[in-house]
């Protein structure tokens, strides 16, 4: 059923893409439910570091503690992307919002075509993250946005995918 589901959204998704080219508003445009990832440096009263966090998340977030607009939210984060700024948040609780911590640590491969040969499995044209790489799955997706990658999670199965067509 997952791969069904993707593949009647896959034209839409990889056309919108194609369309619009600027990364970062593709990827903080995008409100459905399980959008695409976004990773950042925050700071909160518990954690200051890298995380990585579903973008309707980051977006609830934002609109909740300053009531932010879609558009005012897209103009805020974006210079804070581009620039690798610093997200300062506050009191708030990470878990409850769903941001993963990319753990320093944490090495994944800098050659991509390893890269998604070790971490997903390709079926066609949807690559879907391996069982076994899931436990590294904020380092995965922080990987993939430092290459300007889009990726987000099936509502059906709940796993990370990536569209063949958003690779470059």
């Amino acid at each position: 059923m997952f791969l069904a589901v993707l593949l009647v959204c896959k034209s839409t998704i990889a056309q919108k893409f194609n369309e619009n080219q600027d990364f970062y508003s593709l990827v903080l445009s995008d409100f459905g439910m399980h959008t695409f990832y976004v990773s950042l440096d925050i700071r909160s009263q518990t954690y200051s570091g890298r995380v990585v966090v579903p973008n309707d998340h980051l977006y609830d977030v934002l609109q909740n503690k300053n009531n932010y607009s879609e558009k005012r939210y897209i103009s805020i984060l974006e210079p804070i992307l581009k620039n690798h700024s610093i997200l300062d948040l506050g009191e708030i609780d990470l878990n409850y919002y769903g941001f993963l911590v990319v753990r320093k640590n944490e090495k994944v491969s800098e050659d991509k075509q390893y890269f998604f040969s070790r971490y997903f499995n390709m079926t066609n044209g949807v690559y879907v993250i391996k069982d076994s790489a899931n436990k590294m799955k904020a380092s995965i997706v922080n990987k993939l946005f430092e290459w300007k990658i889009p990726c987000k999670t099936d509502d059906e199965s709940g796993y990370l995918y990536v569209l063949k067509e958003w690779i470059h």
